[in-house]
């Protein structure tokens, strides 16, 4: 089936529990006058995004790209194609704005990582199944294909209302944000296409709703990322028969115990102020600021799912992810490696951390061990923050209210990983926050499937998700920030 024609079906026939072809005059769903419910085509734009493979490596989103483009143009938006790949081509539309208010981005990367065995998924990965239980499955459903529909469903919505918002709004779905190595996605849309920049943008991350020690519901949103550094140990000894191990340096032995001690070293707190914004939100502005780790401890105990994270936020962290030894089992190797995922803090020098790892590793190393730390050649990618727009903020509290039905709060934080708005932050000086409200999926399920298999969100959320991008852009247009 040609993909306009399967993009066709997906919008025009409704997945169960979201009800046959939607009244365009059925309800008001918006503050801003009466617009159809455009969840249900959030969803299938979804699935259909999904059911194209771009497993990056190789990526090749030029496919979902045209799928996006296609949908667009059936709904009488257009949009263009650009990069310098033509298999990994970036797609951009643009509805004008008056000129009287800040312009908007909604970013979102069509990319996906590899969805491993295919047998490990409850369904296939990329058939985008929308199960009894109101689940979309499939890779990207969360990271972040799910996402981009909903933005695009919201973006189509504001072209059609005849509303002209304050500021241009862009809709921009990139390549290459999983490997981000190409140059053919953001690093290369923000370096040739200075004409798309935005003085806001929305990116990934953030969302989540929470309740606060003092019983307020919050929602997190990302102001700043952390760097990512790949690192590598070297271990290099005399080998031999592994029969006879005493007669033999094993350099896998020396990594074992730098490790260890890597497991053991002291966490050294280091409070940047994205990750400051947050534990006052939490703990309130005058919580004792001299013991970081008391302080990040008693953000723990008040928020014990986000423990984690916060741990994350508050340092440097270096995560050994592959080892490698002997080709054979019976031979003791004579060059033994480990590469190390470090996440270096913004606006910390990524030098300073390489050291503080070197340190650890020199305390455990005995004499005679042959060993050294290799950074990636490259240098950090990504690493950058946000000062938060208090307009910019307000616009997205007032929208989430309205969703919600209730008050709500913005919590600032820190998303421990990379996003492409380091991109948008470094070229073009944008305000780039990373939020896609979610509610109806447990944190448990959202999290279970990133960069795993079984990744699914509920259907729900995606309605959820577009109903508040579609909230905020016609705030925007009514002079809401």
């Amino acid at each position: 089936m040609p993909a306009c024609a399967a993009v066709q079906l997906a919008y025009s026939r409704h997945a169960r529990g979201y009800g046959a072809e939607m009244d365009p005059h059925a309800q008001p769903v918006t503050a801003h006058g009466r617009f159809p419910d455009i969840g249900p085509n959030a969803v299938e734009l979804a699935r259909a995004l999904i059911r194209v493979d771009t497993s990056n490596p190789p990526g090749r989103e030029t496919v979902a790209a045209r799928v996006l483009q296609e949908w667009l143009a059936a709904h009488g938006v257009e949009s263009e194609l650009v990069g310098p790949d033509p298999e990994r081509r970036n797609l951009v539309a643009t509805i004008p704005g008056r000129g009287d208010g800040p312009s908007l981005a909604l970013c979102g990367h069509l990319d996906v990582v590899p969805a491993g065995e295919p047998e490990a998924w409850r369904h296939p990965p990329f058939a985008g199944v929308l199960d009894e239980d109101g689940f979309v499955w499939g890779r990207g459903a969360v990271d972040m294909k799910g996402q981009v529909a909903t933005r695009a469903a919201a973006f189509v919505a504001l072209a059609q209302s005849g509303v002209t918002p304050a500021g241009d709004v862009r809709l921009i779905a990139q390549a290459d944000e999983e490997v981000n190595t190409a140059g053919v996605g953001m690093s290369w849309l923000v370096d040739h296409r200075p004409d798309l920049r935005t003085d806001w943008a929305i990116e990934e991350g953030g969302g989540r709703h929470i309740v606060l020690p003092d019983g307020r519901v919050a929602v997190m949103y990302g102001v700043a990322d952390k760097a990512l550094l790949p690192v590598e140990l070297h271990a290099r000894g005399a080998g031999g028969h592994a029969s006879n191990p005493g007669a033999v340096a094993n350099p896998v032995l020396v990594i074992a115990r730098m490790l260890s001690a890597l497991e053991g070293a002291p966490r050294r707190r280091d409070l940047v102020p994205a990750a400051r914004r947050m534990l006052a939100g939490i703990l309130g502005a005058d919580a004792g600021w001299e013991d970081l780790d008391a302080l990040v401890g008693a953000a723990q105990v008040a928020l014990p799912e986000l423990a984690a994270s916060l741990d994350a936020i508050t340092r440097t962290t270096f995560t050994p992810t592959m080892l490698r030894g002997s080709a054979a089992v019976n031979i003791v190797p004579d060059h033994a490696t480990c590469r190390i995922d470090c996440r270096v803090l913004p606006g910390r020098s990524a030098d300073d951390a390489v050291e503080e790892l070197r340190a650890v590793f020199a305390a455990a190393a005995r004499a005679g061990d042959e060993w050294e730390l290799v950074p990636a050649p490259s240098g950090p990618v990504g690493g950058s923050a946000s000062e938060p727009d208090e307009r910019f903020t307000r616009a997205c509290e007032a929208a989430l209210e309205r969703v919600d039905g209730r008050p709500l709060v913005m919590l600032p934080t820190m998303n421990s990983f990379y996003t492409d708005a380091s991109h948008l932050r470094r070229a073009w000086g944008t305000t780039t926050y990373g939020l896609w409200p979610w509610q109806h999926t447990t944190p448990a399920d959202y999290q279970a499937g990133v960069h795993a298999p079984n990744e699914r969100v509920r259907a729900d959320d995606i309605a959820y998700a577009a109903r508040w991008h579609l909230e905020l852009l016609l705030g925007m247009a009514a002079g809401d920030a």
